[in-house]
């Protein structure tokens, strides 16, 4: 049987390659998955017969009970996604029969709510992000909004502690063709756990070779938290604002092995390769 997939969604992020975009481009260069893309305030969508998922690709969305309750009776999978888990984490476990999201911790919660649930973080995409590579020699660089986000006053601190320069507001290829100019890239992690969410700039610094540099906390607890976190998303290949600050620090080597490491284990190709898997499709 061919899969048939509805992909509600909304443009956040599109001209930046972000995760809705590069999802729904990859699903559909697949052989045998027939994909067509909404707006998911979109009213009166038809569902054909031969549809076999819905994916409600934006956080927190779903379909009025009704909807949900005839998809459920029809045998068409229920797909939700959780982008900017864990502070939007839905209330809605129960909508879906599956459940991805970047965010281990939400991940659990749908699991304990007996839902099949998956952890995918981030990623970088092949054809896009690898066509830019660091050639500059700039110091530091944070890539994102500061104004307005919920972790603004650590972001701010981090800026002007480490007298970093800033991007943000750039749209598409302009924000790479900037970011290459620099060595390393600031990563700032929220200190409130289980509130923030996984800054996708990580990975995006490590595909062009910066060398992604964590801004501590002045809470221990939270720093070996953050620690442990920078070490599952990329290994060793990461460096602390003590040692950016230090005497002593390669940011090159710590770059180029944090590119090697995220096109490695990071791709949009893997990931939808462990989400068709985990789906049985």
């Amino acid at each position: 049987m061919r899969t048939n997939i509805y992909y509600l969604t909304d443009d956040y992020g599109w001209h930046n390659y972000g995760i809705k975009r590069a999802l729904y481009e990859e699903l559909a260069s697949r052989e045998g998955i027939r994909i067509r893309m909404f707006d998911h305030r979109t009213s009166g969508i038809p569902l054909p017969n031969n549809l076999t998922h819905v994916f409600f690709a934006s956080s927190g969305l779903t379909w009025p009970p009704k909807i949900m309750d005839q998809l459920a009776e029809r045998g068409i999978k229920r797909v939700g996604f959780g982008f900017s888990d864990p502070r939007s984490t839905p209330k809605v476990f129960p909508d879906f029969d599956y459940y991805i999201s970047i965010d281990k911790a939400s991940v659990k919660l749908a699991e304990a709510a007996g839902i099949k649930a998956l952890h995918q973080y981030p990623s970088v995409v092949r054809g896009y992000h690898d066509q830019y590579r660091s050639i500059g020699k700039k110091k530091l660089v944070f890539l994102g909004n500061v104004v307005g986000h919920p972790d603004q006053a650590l972001r701010a601190k981090a800026i002007t502690k480490l007298r970093s320069e800033h991007i943000h507001g750039l749209k598409g290829t302009a924000i790479y063709e900037q970011l290459q100019a620099y060595t390393c890239g600031l990563v700032v992690l929220g200190n409130q756990i289980g509130n923030s969410t996984i800054p996708k700039n990580i990975f995006e610094y490590a595909a062009l070779g910066l060398a992604p540099v964590l801004a501590q906390s002045n809470n221990s607890h939270i720093d070996e938290h953050n620690f442990a976190l920078m070490d599952d998303i990329l290994g060793s290949n990461w460096a602390t604002d003590n040692a950016f600050t230090g005497t002593v620090f390669d940011s090159p080597s710590v770059g180029n092995a944090a590119r090697e490491y995220v096109w490695a284990y990071h791709t949009m190709d893997q990931r939808v390769d462990e989400l068709l898997e985990f789906l049985g499709v």
